[in-house]
């Protein structure tokens, strides 16, 4: 299913390769529904994404995180983009929190 190859020149010791079937297995198995139907949103929402930064626009996709262009060019044989995916972790609480407004038996 996954394709595993060893790239030693990045540093990264192992690659697990994602393809398009694999992406509408794993969907159509998560979802419960027909491998023919998913196969069509699947499609249909890479090919929207896909609009979607080629003009610029930056994807805000929870739970994969904001995606945005970080650089951008073109050559003979296409436009090639690097993307920026910022993955969001837990979230910090804010300054206040943990702090009641009222206490428990005060009247609001």
């Amino acid at each position: 299913m996954n394709e595993v190859s060893e790239i030693n020149e990045s540093g990264a010791k192992v690659v697990a390769l994602m393809k398009l079937k694999d992406l509408i297995d794993r969907v159509a198995t998560a979802s419960d529904q027909n491998k023919k139907d998913v196969r069509a949103v699947v499609e249909a929402t890479l090919a929207e994404l896909g609009k979607a930064l080629e003009a610029g626009e930056t994807l805000i996709l929870p739970p994969l995180g904001r995606v945005r262009i970080a650089n951008q060019k073109s050559d003979a044989t296409g436009q090639i983009m690097t993307l920026k995916l910022r993955r969001g972790g837990e979230k910090k609480p804010g300054k206040n929190a943990g702090e009641a407004l009222a206490e428990a038996n005060e009247a609001s």
